[in-house]
């Protein structure tokens, strides 16, 4: 993680643009809510079915879901195809909480909106604080969490968070700024390189503990870090939708991307992702 904290050498190809179909193939459009905007029972609903597939015997469907991470990392960070892998990796983990609860829709943190004090948002109520001895996580729904992975294979360990200021987070991103971002960058490339390197590596490193390294999802946290990155883009392609449904720049190995270029771990390409609004996705924000 501390690589994405660093400016990212990418070559920069054509802009690939999908055709837009609104809502093809969906039944209904679900909404993904900011957590502050869920039921005390959404919430509860919500951490249920995490907790749900982190139990049981060793290695668990979340620790599997992890590995996918950890394994697919060096061409999925600090490539263009970071945005599609994460989008189609959180929408399979969300797959995985309908599975145990067919109500549950993923969740987003925006932290732009706590931006000052970010350790001071609600969010941590239900998610615990920083860690204590060991930097482990003692409070929130989450407390006692045993992940598997860590970057050298498998460690069982407890859950580990360490804010960058001991007892707080420094401020990060506000909306001004992600605004602006929004609307200055045209082109994917820039759009992407820009978030990812900046505020979403800040706010894995702020955080600290498990999210400061490639095994990041042993955080449930995760999910709403990504979740939240996730609408920043879906909000960015349909600002233009006829333009920015576009995808760009190399890949790891140097090629130039394509829309056909499969997404690593899972048995779908970029194109299948692009739009949030088609058959296999059918969600908005």
């Amino acid at each position: 993680m501390k690589a994405l904290l660093i400016a990212l050498a990418v070559g920069v190809s054509a802009l690939i643009t999908v055709p837009h179909v609104s809502a093809q193939g969906c039944g209904r459009l679900r909404e993904r809510k900011e957590w502050r905007q869920l039921s005390g029972r959404e919430r509860t609903a919500y951490i249920s079915a995490v907790r749900s597939i982190h139990s049981g015997p060793k290695p668990t469907i979340y620790d599997s879901i992890v590995k996918i991470h950890l394994d697919q990392a060096p061409t999925t960070h600090t490539w263009p195809l970071f945005f599609p892998f994460h989008r189609e990796y959180i929408r399979n983990f969300e797959r995985e909480l309908q599975k145990v609860d067919p109500s549950v829709i993923l969740a987003y943190w925006d932290w732009s909106i706590d931006s000052q004090t970010p350790s001071n948002s609600p969010v941590w109520n239900d998610y615990g604080h920083s860690g204590g001895e060991g930097q482990c996580v003692l409070d929130g729904s989450f407390s006692g969490w045993q992940a598997q992975y860590n970057l050298n294979g498998t460690d069982l360990h407890c859950l580990r968070r360490a804010w960058n200021q001991g007892t707080s987070m420094g401020s990060v991103f506000p909306p001004e700024y992600l605004e602006q971002n929004a609307r200055d960058n045209d082109d994917y490339v820039t759009f992407w390189n820009t978030l990812e390197r900046g505020p979403h590596g800040i706010v894995h490193a702020f955080i600290g503990g498990d999210m400061f390294d490639m095994a990041s999802p042993n955080d449930p946290i995760f999910w709403l870090h990504h979740t939240f990155l996730d609408k920043l883009w879906a909000e960015w392609q349909q600002k233009n939708a006829n333009t920015r449904l576009a995808y760009g720049g190399n890949n790891a190995d140097g090629s130039a991307v394509s829309l056909d270029d499969a997404i690593p771990g899972f048995n779908v390409s970029v194109r299948d992702v692009m739009d949030t609004r088609n058959s296999g996705y059918c969600y908005i924000y």
